[in-house]
């Protein structure tokens, strides 16, 4: 019993006095900061999780699903997408196609050199409205020269403001440009059966469709030098002359 005790006894005092025999903190130790120690932060790549690492089996089935439908949908919107345009150009085409039908087109389909019997020429042009519609607000102008051939200059042009006849020429229907004559006395018409002469009849004539856009047709026609003096007589026994379309200056749009 007494050893007991005394057992006891030893147990209790011996903690204390092992705390007791703990060496104390001096100054310095309680001024001095404490120390942290560094620790490395582990691996991001070991410690953070794929996207795809909670998904289970069924759940890739719906994500390969989703996948193949938004594929399919990207192929229908760009094949409709393709469609459309396709449509679209037709439809252009089809347009452009009906305004070039029925537009109005003005052509040279004749055209002559009157020699009058006060020894002038006299240049005639006819313009026909070939198209299926009338030619509207038509404005022409014309004029006629004697020059050396090949033409060296640019052949003048009427300026600013000439006065210019206006009217409507309907379908099928032709119009006659007159231009003014020229004095051709014996040694001018002995010139042009030369190939360094000519006589000339230029011009143009501008127009609007039922579009109400503006066309024009520019013309150029000689006599003499490469396109020849061939003649015949008219109806009223009057010289007329052929007049030939000329390489430069015919244009139409």
């Amino acid at each position: 019993m007494h050893k007991c005790l005394a057992a006891l006894g030893i147990a209790m005092v011996l903690p204390a006095y092992a705390q007791g025999q703990q060496p104390k903190p001096s100054v310095d130790d309680q001024h001095r900061e404490p120390r942290h120690e560094q620790t490395t932060p582990p691996d991001s790549a070991n410690t953070s999780q794929r996207w795809y690492a909670s998904l289970q089996r069924p759940d890739w089935w719906v994500v390969i699903v989703a996948g193949i439908t938004g594929g399919f949908i990207c192929w229908q919107s760009w094949e409709t997408r393709r469609a459309a345009n396709a449509a679209r150009k037709q439809s252009e085409i089809a347009t452009d196609t009906a305004r070039r039908q029925l537009r109005a087109y003005l052509c040279v389909s004749e055209s002559l050199v009157k020699f009058t019997d006060d020894g002038c020429l006299e240049g005639q042009v006819y313009v026909k409205n070939g198209g299926q519609t009338p030619a509207y607000d038509v404005r022409t102008w014309s004029n006629s020269i004697v020059a050396q051939y090949p033409f060296k200059e640019p052949l003048p042009t009427p300026p600013d403001g000439f006065p210019m006849a206006v009217g409507i020429v309907s379908t099928q229907e032709k119009q006659i440009i007159v231009a003014k004559k020229v004095a051709a006395p014996q040694p001018i018409l002995d010139l042009l059966e030369t190939p360094n002469v000519a006589y000339c009849v230029y011009g143009e004539c501008r127009y609007k469709d039922i579009f109400d856009e503006v066309h024009s047709l520019k013309y150029r026609l000689i006599y003499g030098a490469i396109a020849g003096t061939r003649t015949r007589k008219d109806s009223n026994g009057v010289t007329i002359g052929m007049l030939v379309m000329h390489l430069e200056g015919n244009t139409e749009d």
